[in-house]
């Protein structure tokens, strides 16, 4: 009796405890959407209740603090943001409509987005204190009911390295095609990786180990070089330290630990391959030139081929500007 009546005990306590983490999750517990939306009457606004409507997600640009940025499934992200200021609005929103929404279908991203993508400014994260470089955050899932999508940042930081003296961050919002495409292919690969970790997408039977080799330890040359292996390299879409944003941001990287990669992640970065590489990209020649590595190039339009046949995205259309038309 008294084991059961212990048992009993624990289970309220458990259960009690359970509520707590509850409540503090759970910031919308009456089933109100926490954003009025659409959030104002400009020609944008009319799009995004439109994007609504077609793919089941709330942009939102006004209104988000700190506090909704840290809303998290477990524990706070210590992320700091700022709201568009009005002359930032216009460019923004119009870049998520036309280079975001105007290329991916309601096909893809069923299932997949969350209710809320926040479009703001200068968002990083405070676990750059313990470091010399802020943490930029440009494509973030971790929130509990939204993704954050940041473009630009003008921050102030500590550099310990400069007797602790603020050290500014100035990266401007995308203006010329080039930084257009990588802003673009960041929150498309975001997507798309959702995409196939929810099944939405399905990886092809032509990346299994049948035909990728997955064990053998990658070498900086010869036959294991990474491109020789038919593996594109490695690629930062969500964050990135300031340190490296300007040789990193968007680019394709040597690989080196083989661990990293398996049969959907190594899907993933050939999606983001071919999104952020036109085919007649000089970019591309000069990043693996189609002589040297052409198992890269012959998997490339295998991807191209499937996910134009399978999802009707035109992968190379998006990465050469001729979706949307510019």
């Amino acid at each position: 009796m008294k084991i059961n009546i212990i048992l009993i005990l624990t289970c309220i306590t458990l259960l009690n405890q359970g509520c707590y983490h509850e409540d503090k999750i759970n910031t919308n517990p009456n089933g109100y959407s926490l954003f009025e939306f659409p959030q104002g009457n400009a020609t944008w606004d009319e799009e995004l209740e439109r994007i609504y409507n077609d793919y089941g997600v709330k942009i939102i640009y006004r209104n988000i603090t700190n506090q909704i940025l840290n809303r998290a499934w477990t524990q706070a992200n210590d992320i700091n943001g700022d709201t568009l200021t009005k002359e930032h609005v216009e460019q923004s929103l119009n870049f998520i409509v036309k280079h975001i929404f105007g290329v991916i279908s309601p096909k893809i991203t069923k299932g997949v987005l969350p209710p809320y993508i926040f479009i703001t400014r200068n968002t990083y994260t405070d676990e750059s204190k313990s470091s010399i470089f802020p943490l930029l955050i440009m494509n973030s899932s971790l929130g509990i009911d939204f993704w954050i999508k940041c473009m630009e940042w003008d921050i102030e930081y500590v550099n310990p390295q400069e007797n602790n003296s603020p050290t500014s961050v100035h990266l401007s919002f995308p203006t010329t095609r080039l930084d257009s495409l990588k802003c673009q292919t960041g929150m498309i690969c975001k997507i798309l990786q959702q995409a196939i970790n929810k099944g939405v997408i399905e990886t092809p039977e032509f990346f299994s180990e049948k035909y990728f080799d997955y064990k053998t330890k990658l070498k900086r040359e010869g036959e294991n070089y990474y491109l020789n292996r038919g593996f594109p390299g490695d690629f930062i879409y969500e964050t990135l330290s300031y340190r490296y944003f300007n040789s990193q941001y968007m680019e394709f990287m040597m690989m080196s630990d083989i661990n990293s990669i398996n049969e959907a992640k190594n899907f993933l970065l050939y999606l983001c391959f071919c999104l952020r590489y036109a085919n007649d990209s000089p970019e591309l020649e000069e990043y693996a030139p189609k002589e040297t590595y052409p198992m890269l190039h012959s998997y490339r339009k295998k991807v191209q081929e499937y996910m134009l046949e399978k999802y009707d995205l035109d992968l190379d259309a998006i990465a050469s500007g001729k979706i949307p038309n510019n």
